[in-house]
């Protein structure tokens, strides 16, 4: 059986959602925090919101699954601002983007 879950968009106001058009990602286990996430049935916005431990439970408990995100190793060095522009700069040379699309042979 699905469970309506109502959620509010910030074009619409309140909407009824499924269980299945909710995404929900835990981003610490132990604080028990993360965010969920839908598409409008009205008017199709991408909606993002943050998740307390309160709201978690209640998701859950509505048959929301949630999806643990994995972190990086310990002891992996975070991203930087400059790794994200190195990226950016990678992305925008078309040879770089090229190189990495095509198969390797």
């Amino acid at each position: 059986m699905k469970t309506n879950i109502r959620a509010n968009c910030p074009n619409c106001g309140e909407v009824d959602l499924l269980s299945d058009d909710i995404h929900l990602e835990l981003s610490d286990v132990e604080s028990g925090t993360g965010f969920y996430c839908f598409e409008c049935p009205q008017c199709e916005l991408d909606v993002t919101k943050p998740a307390d431990s309160r709201i978690i439970e209640l998701l859950k408990s509505g048959g929301v699954r949630a999806v643990v995100l994995e972190r990086g190793r310990p002891g992996d060095p975070a991203f930087t601002y400059d790794d994200i522009l190195d990226f950016h700069i990678e992305l925008a040379d078309e040879g770089s983007l090229k190189e990495l699309l095509e198969p390797s042979i």
